[in-house]
This record gives structure tokens, sequence and C-alpha cells, in this order.
């Protein structure tokens, strides 16, 4: 009986585990989808900005964008290859 308690008590930690996981996952996938919403408005903008500082200033934050995309992809990555072990 003591067996199948701890066994129990186990398994429940282990689903708790894996829904904390399946949560962030959700979460980092919002952000994704944002942050590429961002990447596309910041595109128009430069295509149809006629100033040369302000193409510049939009391209830089742009490519800020673009690095915290590449970040968060990393990071789904990692929590994914997590969730199959």
């Amino acid at each position: 009986m003591k067996l199948k308690k701890l066994l129990k008590q186990l398994e429940s930690l282990f689903d708790a585990d894996r829904e904390r996981l399946q949560e962030k996952e959700k979460g980092l996938v919002r952000v994704l989808k944002n942050l590429e919403e961002r990447e596309r408005k910041l595109e128009v903008k430069i295509s149809a900005e006629i100033d040369d500082e302000e193409r510049e200033l939009l391209g830089q934050e742009l490519s800020i964008v673009q690095l915290q995309r590449q970040k968060g992809a990393l990071l789904l990555t990692r929590i994914r290859e997590g969730n199959k072990q």
C-alpha cells in the first residue's frame, strides 16, 4: 500500500511539472507571435519612411525585435525538447 501511494505522489509531481512547462510554452508562443507582428509592422514603417535617420532608428529597433524572436525560438525549442523526455 505504501508503494502505491508513493508512486501516485510521484506521478502527480511529474504531471505538475509537465503542466508548468506547457504553460511556459503557451506563453512563449504568444510572445513570439506578438514579436512577429511587431516585426512586420516595423518593416512596413521602414519601407514607407522617407527620412534616412528615422529609417535607421526603425532598422535598429527591427534588429532588436529579430534578435528577441531568435532567442525566444531557441528557448521554445529547448522547452519542447524537455517535454519529449
